[in-house]
């Protein structure tokens, strides 16, 4: 059977999705945040919205703007691929649910796509379209960030001289991708014995792809360092 294209999509489903074997309504309303009713209600080219084939095109929320946002949130941000509440509101310094608050347009924060727009606060470098720098700690173990050329990372971790342990790179980076441009040890407020303190690590993206930040935290000394614990982070760079 050809596939079938829809005429026209309705406001708040602006974008297209092609269906891929396995698919169900319930399936790809689930993944974009909506009601299986609200997406059988959006594509009446289906006739039976209970069989989908490969190839057909749906009209799927996406592309979201808001009509006006509130007093205090008057910059604008363009999702890009690999965005979240969460890293957006990390980004700029606000919280998740402040965030998701100035953003009713988005019925489901958990499912934002590239183009859609949020409301921001305003501030100095997003009005001269400086690029944020992201911060990231261990609670990001395993985590993947998304960069844009030039921008820039910063990576913080625990580490405690005392012991002998240091953090090393268990592989190394893509730096056709990712370069390091800096590292340096934060010494303990109060120079005590075992006092823990931390290390930094900062980053610039350079062309698109990605890598891993692969490091291990080990007694480096020994003829076989078993690391105590390690720490990944997949670092992709879009446009």
């Amino acid at each position: 059977m050809s596939a079938r294209y829809p005429q026209d999509c309705p406001e708040g489903f602006i974008s297209r999705y092609f269906v891929v074997a396995g698919d169900t309504m319930t399936i790809i309303a689930r993944y974009f945040g909506t009601t299986k009713e609200e997406l059988i209600a959006a594509n009446p080219h289906i006739a039976d919205p209970e069989v989908l084939y490969p190839g057909d095109v749906l009209c799927v929320p996406g592309f979201r703007k808001p009509t006006n946002c509130p007093e205090n949130f008057q910059g604008r941000y363009e999702v890009k691929e690999c965005d979240s509440m969460y890293t957006i509101a990390k980004m700029f310094n606000i919280s998740e649910e402040e965030l998701i608050d100035a953003n009713p347009h988005i019925p489901n924060p958990e499912f934002i796509f590239p183009f859609d727009v949020l409301c921001l606060p305003e501030s100095p470098a997003m009005a001269a379209g400086a690029l944020v720098q992201v911060r990231v700690n261990e609670s990001n173990n395993g985590e993947v960030v998304c960069l844009q050329p030039g921008q820039r990372l910063e990576l913080t971790l625990a580490e405690n001289a005392s012991t002998g342990y240091s953090w090393e790179y268990k592989t190394r980076l893509d730096t056709n991708v990712l370069k390091e441009t800096g590292s340096w040890v934060e010494n303990p407020e109060v120079p005590m014995p075992g006092a823990p303190g931390k290390r930094h690590w900062t980053y610039q993206a350079v062309n698109p792809g990605h890598t891993t930040i692969d490091l291990r935290y080990t007694q480096a000394w020994l003829a076989e360092p078993e690391p105590a614990k390690t720490f990944t982070l997949t670092v992709k760079v879009v446009h």
